[in-house]
């Protein structure tokens, strides 16, 4: 943890600040220490470089889990691809520089984080699975990167505290998709701007075969899972491109019908990468305790409701992709 994110954190149960007891520190990072709630006197603790603000049994283990086994196959720098700087830019449209303090919601193993290293502006890169620890391994170094272990619905932060917020596919995967939208909301300054993505729910969002397996994979024991799918996923790769040959339908009927990550129509990767991807990716689908698509009206809905910011939504690579604005009347050159 560098000093500097001090003046950003809170309790995230009463707000009170946070009184800071460094146990071992390396220059400006500390890597054992405590923060002490100054009302509720409640202790979180600092470990391996990260404050960790919930317990480590929580309902996002399989992303840590996966993620700490693949913390460098989706990092761009790993690649030699733009494949996340390419998503990125197809999902934000800021319009305000890129200064002041931004934060990620749902870090993962910091293929996003790497890139939004790139900005001038200091980033809050928060998970609340044990995939900070890819992340702090893969972007803890660089000076303008800090990173999180935190569940978004409680969020240790000082609210319209933040000038961008960015949340990629993450929403979907929390216990309420709608409630972890509003509780980030407030941590926005009234200039900032917020970008987000979540799955989309239409007419045959289940007849995708991924929503057939998962009441039952999802139950599944992360070790097991994996080494089911290690056997499966290759197999799983040539139905989807047999499927495929069928003109017309079969390129959809691949992709409803077979339960696998398939990117070797999508990426220039070679065999090895493509089967890293879809074992890495086809867990993703089928581990999650959390998968939650939401339609276009509800997405509407949701938007509608924040007050004084404008807001817009379309469809986008990954399902839905949003934006909320500055507040209407605000100075949008505003630190």
């Amino acid at each position: 943890m560098k000093r500097a994110l001090l003046s950003q954190l809170c309790c995230p149960q009463d707000e009170g600040s946070l009184e800071l007891r460094v146990i071992e520190d390396i220059k400006e990072e500390i890597l054992v220490g405590e923060l002490t709630c100054v009302n509720c006197k409640k202790v979180y603790s600092i470990k391996d470089g990260i404050p960790r603000f919930l317990p480590e049994d929580h309902y996002s283990s399989s992303f840590g889990w996966q993620w700490n086994r693949y913390e460098k196959t989706q990092l761009d720098s790993h690649t030699g691809l733009s494949i996340t700087e390419d998503r990125k830019e197809q999902v934000c449209s800021w319009t305000k520089p890129d200064k002041g303090w931004g934060m990620e919601a749902g870090c993962g193993a910091g293929r996003f984080s790497e890139i939004l290293a790139k900005e001038s502006m200091d980033w809050v890169c928060v998970d609340s699975s044990s995939a900070v620890e890819a992340n702090f391994r893969n972007n803890g170094h660089r000076k303008n990167i800090h990173i999180v272990q935190a569940d978004l619905r409680y969020p240790p932060f000082r609210q319209k505290n933040f000038d961008r917020l960015i949340c990629l596919g993450v929403l979907q995967h929390t216990p309420d998709p709608k409630e972890s939208f509003f509780r980030l909301l407030p941590l926005l300054a009234d200039h900032g701007e917020f970008a987000f993505d979540i799955y989309s729910l239409n007419w045959d969002t289940f007849l995708w075969s991924k929503y057939w397996f998962r009441p039952f994979t999802k139950n599944i024991p992360d070790e097991k899972l994996f080494e089911k799918l290690k056997t499966w996923v290759p197999v799983l790769i040539r139905c989807h491109d047999i499927l495929r040959l069928i003109p017309w339908i079969g390129r959809r009927l691949a992709h409803r019908l077979i339960p696998v990550c398939n990117y070797k129509y999508s990426f220039p990767f070679s065999k090895e990468q493509n089967l890293e991807w879809a074992l890495l990716d086809t867990f993703d689908m089928l581990a999650p305790a959390h998968d939650h698509p939401v339609t276009g009206k509800g997405l509407r809905s949701w938007l509608e409701n924040v007050s004084e910011r404008k807001t817009f939504f379309r469809a986008g690579p990954n399902g839905w992709v949003g934006m909320v604005g500055a507040k209407v009347g605000k100075d949008s050159s505003s630190p």
